[in-house]
């Protein structure tokens, strides 16, 4: 029987395997995947289409300025060759998210995951967030992800409340989470935040002291910081 494991945005792994090739490219081909961590966050590394080389396969990266290399036709699952100013690549839309979206306005910044292509590489946008012009269905990947941040909780140690304070594009559903060190989930809450700045007043009453992680989410946006319990 065959078992399917589902890694998470933001889970940090050690791969263990043998390095091989496909197409003339180097890939691993794992024997093992240990999640180490949760919940980190992911920041893209910026670059040119000219750097999209094997040294960032599998690395999240942003693209800025891109514009089609030529006439297109919007559709999921297919392949583009898209330009920016140092020249041309391969962009590959195939998650359910674009299904009912429609054409970006171009030029666009792009964010996606490097990706092997037959003898080469290309860039595979996540979410419709990852196109930053891309208009379409409303829904929770609409979302403005430079105008989401945490802060550090205040005061840090803290005995038993502690504030967070957090701003969020959109009025919604945040979720609130803390993580012991082990990873486990020990306190949840669902938040319904206006559009802008909110804290959250979190009461460790109920746990021991010690090291926690606290986890603010809305949407496709996670941030997870580090917080100290001392009673």
């Amino acid at each position: 029987e065959s078992v399917t494991t589902i890694y998470n945005l933001g889970d940090e792994l050690t791969v263990t395997g043998t390095v091989d090739e496909y197409n003339n490219l180097t890939e691993i081909d794992f024997d093992v995947i240990v999640v180490n961590s949760t919940g980190n966050t992911v920041d893209p590394v910026e670059m040119t289409s000219a750097s999209l080389t094997e040294e960032y396969e599998g690395m999240l990266v942003k693209l800025f300025d891109v514009s089609p290399a030529g006439t297109i036709t919007w559709a999921n699952y297919t392949n583009f060759t898209m330009q920016d100013d140092d020249g041309e690549f391969l962009m590959h839309i195939w998650n359910a998210n674009f299904e009912e979206t429609t054409e970006p306005d171009w030029p666009a910044d792009i964010t996606g995951i490097v990706s092997q292509h037959i003898d080469n590489y290309q860039i595979i946008p996540r979410y419709t967030t990852d196109i930053s012009t891309l208009v379409g269905i409303e829904d929770d990947f609409n979302i403005v992800t430079s105008k989401f941040s945490v802060e550090q909780n205040y005061p840090n140690p803290f005995n038993p409340t502690t504030e967070i304070s957090y701003t969020v594009p959109k009025a919604g559903n945040v979720e609130f989470k803390v993580f012991n060190v082990l990873g486990q989930e020990v306190f949840a809450a669902k938040i319904n935040a206006v559009a802008g700045a909110n804290s959250y007043s979190f009461n460790g009453v109920n746990l021991s002291s010690g090291l926690y992680f606290y986890q603010v989410q809305q949407g496709v946006n996670t941030v997870t910081k580090k917080m100290v319990l001392m009673k």
